[in-house]
Formats: structure tokens, sequence, C-alpha cells
């Protein structure tokens, strides 16, 4: 759909929808009051049940929305075609100035996810007031093809995330920002300038941070925050991988691996200020570091408190492999 200054003022409810909005190619779009819980709430074990998608759309408000459903609560993404999909074809326009606030979602995919198998850049994002529950994974940032993400603001953010059985993408992670290849031929996009303020995150995974060398993560910002890693009762069995399909690379889809509370690969610029690292109850041996880095240039530590795991006391707080201009106090 190709439109232009779209207004939906009050939606009270919708059940079991597969998608409640697709927007495409759509400027000076407005969606609030999306009230009662329920208001969407799609079957949590139905995939590709999607709450609101906002596809290659540029100066887009979208507040007080509740929404529950099996995949993503809220997408936003640049795709130029996608899987053969209806309307997806040659849409060479950027995603940009799109505003969330004021929602609670809980998702058995991400409650929210930016980007995928793009080929737009994607930019100009400010999220606030966000409430995410009982979800697989909290904030997922993906880049997957040449589409790139960049100027993202995030600020007064609440995630708990937890394991949960059955085939799901996401794996308790309360935050993912990755960018590796998912497609054989394009060039494979950048992640930068990402920013997060006054967010408190609880759950059963770590926070990831992972580009593989073709690409980077650059300029990431945590200030005043407090990430707490809590034992799962699905550990066992599913604890000690990591999660990032989707993706084309071997051995990095779900793979093995110790579980820290932030875990950073192949990055620039990251800069952590006022907050706390801490654990909750865990026992496993894959629960190690506070901070996992390999291969981070120039991150900064300042105002934290951090510890290892419980289960590993006698680990340092912080790992650092093959990085450079380190520095801190915490």
């Amino acid at each position: 759909m190709q439109s232009t200054g779209i207004f939906i003022p009050m939606i009270k409810s919708i059940l079991f929808s597969l998608f409640f909005a697709l927007a495409s190619l759509t400027l000076n779009a407005s969606v609030y009051n999306v009230m009662d819980f329920g208001a969407i709430n799609n079957n949590l074990l139905i995939p590709n049940s999607d709450g609101i998608d906002i596809i290659s759309s540029s100066n887009v408000n979208l507040s007080d929305c509740i929404i529950t459903c099996g995949d993503d609560c809220i997408v936003l993404a640049g795709y130029a075609h996608h899987f053969g999909d209806p309307g997806f074809k040659d849409i060479l326009k950027p995603s940009q100035n799109i505003n969330v606030s004021n929602c609670i979602l809980q998702s058995r995919s991400s409650g929210i996810r930016i980007g995928g198998w793009d080929q737009n850049h994607m930019s100009n994002y400010n999220f606030d007031n966000i409430t995410i529950f009982d979800s697989n994974c909290g904030i997922n940032i993906t880049v997957r093809d040449s589409g790139s993400v960049q100027n993202v603001n995030f600020t007064n953010i609440r995630i708990e995330t937890r394991m949960h059985t059955g085939d799901w993408w996401g794996n308790g992670e309360p935050i993912k920002i990755s960018a590796l290849r998912g497609v054989p031929d394009s060039p494979i996009g950048i992640i930068k300038n990402i920013h997060f303020n006054n967010i408190t995150c609880r759950g059963e995974n770590a926070i990831i941070m992972y580009a593989s060398e073709e690409t980077k993560l650059e300029n990431i910002y945590f200030t005043n925050f407090d990430f707490i890693l809590r034992k799962s009762a699905l550990e066992k069995v599913s604890g000690g991988n990591f999660d990032l399909r989707p993706n084309t690379v071997a051995g990095k889809e779900i793979y093995k691996a110790n579980v820290p509370v932030i875990y950073i690969e192949n990055a620039g610029n990251i800069y952590f200020n006022q907050g706390s690292v801490t654990w909750d109850g865990v026992e496993e041996p894959h629960y190690t570091y506070a901070i996992e880095a390999v291969r981070v240039n120039n991150m900064k530590l300042n105002n934290m408190t951090a510890y290892p795991s419980p289960s590993n006391p006698k680990l340092k707080a912080i790992s650092l492999k093959s990085c450079t201009d380190v520095s801190g106090i915490f």
C-alpha cells in the first residue's frame, strides 16, 4: 500500500489476526490508543502472527498499544523485496523518522524487532516508555542484507524475558543486536549509533551484541541501566546457547556458548555509564562473566557494579579477548 496522511485514532480490540497492520511506502501516519489488553491478541502458539509491521515507511507515530502475539509485536523494517511477497518489488526508499511510545508487549519471538533481510536503510527511530514482558526476546536489532540500521534511541524501557519450549526464535535474550550474512551475494549493512537510556532488563540469557568480520557494530551507548541474568526453569535443557537466527553463517544459528550477562563481539565504541550487571539464583557452570568482549575496540565503563556468576566466583568480572582501548571504573 502506498499512502500518505494515515490517521487511526482508536482501535478497541483485534483478536487473533495474522497481522494487525502492514504498512508499505507510507508517509505521515499516526496510530494510537490501541487499548484494552487483548486489543491485538494473537495466539501465542501460532508463528508468523506479528502484531504491527511498519515496512519501508517514514514519518510514523505509533503509541498507546497493548500487543500480545506469537511472533514479533512491533516490526520496523526496510524491505525492497521479501521472498516474493505481494507488494514487495523494487521498493527503493528508506525507512526513517518513526516514533513508538507507551506500549506493553508480550511475544513468543521479539517484543521489538528492527530489521531482518532488509535492502533499504533504516534510521531515526525513537522508542519511549515501553514494557516488554514474558517474551522470548526483548529488543532485537537484526541486519542480514544490505540495509543498515542507524540512529535509534530507546528511553525508559523495561524488559523481562525467559526461555520457552518449542522452536521459537529467541532464547531469553533481553537485547540482541547482530549483523551477519543472511543472503548469498549482497554486501551486509552495519549497525551504528544505538542509544539506551534508563533501561531495566531481567532475562534468562545474555544481552548479545555480535557482528561478523565483514560488517560492524559501532557507537552503542548504555546509560542508567540495570541488567539481571536470572535462573531459568529450562536452563538444563535450553541454557548455554546463543540464538542468532536467521543467518547463513555455518555454526552461528543456535550454538553452544558460555553465557555472560553481556556478550560483545566485533564492535567499536561501546559505552556503559551508570548501572549494574548482576545475577539472580543462577547455578549452572555455563554462566560466567558480567561482560565478555571479543575483538572490541574502544569500550568505556563508568560507575558500574559488575560481578562474575555465583557459579564461577573465581572468574574476573570482565573478560577481554583481542580488545583494544578498554578503560573504566566499576
